[in-house]
């Protein structure tokens, strides 16, 4: 059984939005609530997706894991890098814990 929807979210739209969401709907069988849930979550996978995975093109990507296999020479800023939250800290924790070439960040 899929989880239970208990959140509310409210929208306001022009009537030509309005419009044109419920046509989509209608047309793709859906309720307007399934039909924008869907949309939303769809448009919010690829934003966050596109936040995580970075794509190169050969060349880059070589350049980078030649980067990324070089020995650390000075590392004296790591400690304060890694003290903050966010993404440089999810950096520091790969490279502390000797995880490479894992380009996701949550």
């Amino acid at each position: 059984m899929p989880p239970a929807k208990t959140q509310r979210i409210d929208l306001r739209a022009t009537p030509r939005q309005e419009a044109l969401i419920q046509q989509a709907a209608a047309q793709t069988d859906r309720t307007v609530s399934e039909f924008i849930l869907s949309s939303a979550t769809m448009e919010a996978e690829r934003v966050t997706t596109s936040r995580r995975w970075f794509t190169v093109d050969d060349p880059t990507f070589e350049q980078v894991m030649q980067v990324l296999d070089a020995p650390l020479t000075d590392t004296w800023g790591l400690p304060l890098l890694c003290g903050h939250e966010g993404l440089v800290y999810a950096a520091c924790s790969n490279v502390v814990a000797g995880v490479a070439g894992v380009w996701w960040f949550s």
